[in-house]
């Protein structure tokens, strides 16, 4: 190839560059105008909706564009975008595995994000709850651990005379690629925030269900299936101090609720008390990409 053939290629690419950055304007504007429509409303952050985005664009993306770089530019679009709403920060977990947890956090929020180091999870908590920071990233609740974070999201709704807590709004990363795991690319943290959450297309919801007495992992998803609901057992929790509570978490299908009906017959199915149900969060369900080099 000759080199005038090379610059006007060179020169046809600038002026792709130079109509991006002009689609990018465009779209920031349109942006505005919903800012301007949304005043007053404090809920910000749409994880769903950006979720849904992003599918929609994984499955348009017919060129071979990487399918991992095209995630994190409009990773950064979303987050440039959010910013511009106004300025807000996120509590990151600092302790045993943080560095992780900080990563995944910058990716899906934006490098230029203000991130806030907490040592511990309670710190996390409480920053969120007390609005220090809007968001919060912790790691995946942890079927060993015998002082879960999660336990401190087992408040009843205001609604129902209880106090705030935050709630679970996102996993992270949303995309992972296939066989990946924690020590890779896998799914490793969730995010809070004092939200609801925000509804897609495909979603899961975790929920925790408060027992008076012990039941079995196998007995306790063999009476979720009996009711209904496709669930695996993510963790459980007894509080030595109140023998009567045995909670287990459950990652279930859909975005629902604890007052979904299926939850009715789980008491008589298990043959023990139910003491509550309670949702901790949705999030919208990660998706699965090509390996690097592969899209």
């Amino acid at each position: 190839m000759s080199e005038a053939e090379l610059t006007k290629l060179r020169d046809e690419i600038d002026a792709i560059d130079l109509e991006l950055l002009q689609l990018l304007a465009r779209r920031d504007a349109v942006s505005g105008r919903v800012r301007l429509a949304k005043a007053g409303d404090d809920v910000k952050l749409r994880p769903g909706r950006e979720a849904d985005i992003l599918r929609s664009l994984l499955a348009a993306n017919k060129g071979g564009f990487p399918e991992r770089s095209m995630l994190r530019i409009w990773r950064e679009i979303f987050s440039a975008s959010l910013a511009s709403q106004g300025a807000y920060s996120t509590a990151v977990l600092t302790q045993d595995g943080g560095s992780l947890l900080w990563d995944q956090a910058r990716d899906h929020f934006g490098a230029g994000g203000t991130y806030h180091g907490c040592a511990t999870p309670r710190r996390v908590l409480e920053s969120v709850a007390g609005g220090e920071d809007a968001l919060g990233i912790l790691p995946l609740p942890d079927p060993e651990d015998t002082d879960p974070w999660w336990q401190h999201l087992l408040v009843q709704p205001k609604a129902a005379g209880g106090g705030d807590a935050p709630q679970i709004i996102a996993k992270l990363p949303f995309w992972s690629s296939a066989g990946a795991n924690k020590n890779g690319n896998g799914e490793t943290a969730l995010v809070i925030a004092m939200m609801a959450p925000d509804p897609s297309t495909n979603d899961r919801t975790l929920v925790a269900i408060d027992l008076a007495g012990e039941v079995s992992a196998n007995r306790l998803t063999s009476a979720l299936g009996a009711a209904g609901i496709d669930a695996a057992l993510a963790a459980r929790w007894h509080e030595t101090a109140a023998p009567e509570r045995w909670v287990n978490l459950i990652d279930m299908a859909g975005f629902t609720d604890a007052d979904d009906a299926r939850f009715d017959a789980l008491s008589d199915a298990l043959e023990v008390p139910v003491n509550q149900i309670l949702r901790l969060g949705c999030f919208a369900a990660p998706s699965v990409i090509k390996a690097k080099g592969k899209s």
